[in-house]
């Protein structure tokens, strides 16, 4: 992302104060984004074990890497919250922030005088982003919560994957997303706060599952009009012209993704690879071209592909080091 301004500071969000009461993914991601473009995060770790990301993956040098990324642009403290001086000082904390960001379950904080109402008895102007697995409400509400259980529960992981087998994606998923949009929930409340003079804080409730619900919502209208349940596909799509969409080996052994979402799209790389092209014309035709054999456009992307292939290296390959890649045909509509 880049990010450009008439001067030359690029820190959009200087003297937003976080305070962030969450650990490993979805919580610190969210406070991180905010401290990438300049906000000031103080980071609240366990005394003597510290957050849990410091020990996760693979160290270099005696520092786990995931934590270089986890806790970059943030001032970390450590304060026992199970204590009434610790709860006692996060409060303090609290007074100071605009917004605190928390992964704890709602109940602990209840306990430890650290909920949404006792911080805002502190800073009536406050806003909080709450984590959980399941919500702040509901039968659930006091269950742990973890992202591989909320990429499962938002229906992400029942279209993902081969007919028969669903799939997880290969990191943290859910998590991610998680941290994503309660970025952009800290966001719009901020603007709300800035734009309403009524404003007296501001509670985000968020579980693990709903954000990649958010993204993948066209299913629920499929089925309530349509009365269609996506199934898995593998690399294809569900409801798409995605006749020729898929994973292709090309003849030295390369990985290609092939991807088209409009009509004409799809016609491009009907032309591109020879297939014949009067069986494409049409959206109808695309969706029932979309059954044809993985086997017949990768033979002809082995003969015809090679000119039109645009790399798109993984982690590996971009610090120069041998392995495989991942390879896109772009092609221009006209």
């Amino acid at each position: 992302m880049n990010v450009r301004t008439g001067g030359s500071d690029l820190s959009a969000l200087k003297g937003l104060k976080v305070l962030s009461l969450s650990h490993v993914v979805a919580g610190p991601l969210a406070a991180g984004l905010l401290a990438d473009f300049g906000a000031d995060v103080v980071h609240v770790e366990e005394p003597n074990t510290g957050d849990p990301a410091r020990h996760l993956g693979f160290a270099r040098d005696g520092i786990y890497v995931w934590w270089k990324v986890a806790g970059r642009n943030k001032r970390s403290v450590t304060i026992d919250l199970r204590k009434p001086e610790g709860a006692a000082l996060a409060r303090e904390l609290a007074s100071w922030a605009d917004v605190v960001i928390s992964s704890i379950r709602p109940e602990t904080l209840e306990r430890w005088g650290l909920s949404f109402a006792a911080l805002r008895a502190v800073n009536s102007r406050l806003i909080m982003l709450q984590i959980t697995g399941f919500g702040m409400t509901g039968p659930r509400s006091g269950d742990p919560g973890f992202g591989k259980v909320g990429e499962a529960m938002s229906g992400v992981v029942g279209i993902t994957g081969l007919p028969e087998q669903p799939m997880h994606s290969a990191f943290s998923h859910g998590d991610s997303v998680t941290g994503l949009m309660g970025a952009f929930g800290i966001m719009t409340a901020m603007y709300r706060r800035d734009n309403d003079p009524k404003f007296a804080g501001e509670l985000i409730d968020l579980a693990l599952f709903e954000p990649l619900f958010r993204l993948i919502e066209w299913q629920v209208i499929a089925f309530d009009q349509l009365k269609m349940a996506p199934e898995r596909s593998g690399n294809r799509l569900g409801f798409a012209p995605a006749a020729v969409a898929n994973m292709y080996k090309s003849a030295d052994g390369i990985w290609i993704t092939v991807t088209s979402a409009t009509v004409n799209s799809v016609l491009g790389v009907v032309r591109l690879i020879g297939l014949p092209e009067a069986q494409f014309r049409t959206v109808v035709q695309q969706r029932e071209q979309a059954g044809v054999s993985p086997s017949e456009p990768e033979a002809r992307m082995k003969k015809h592909g090679d000119n039109a292939i645009a790399p798109s290296y993984n982690a590996q390959i971009s610090t120069d080091v041998e392995a495989g890649m991942i390879v896109g045909v772009h092609v221009t509509q006209c």
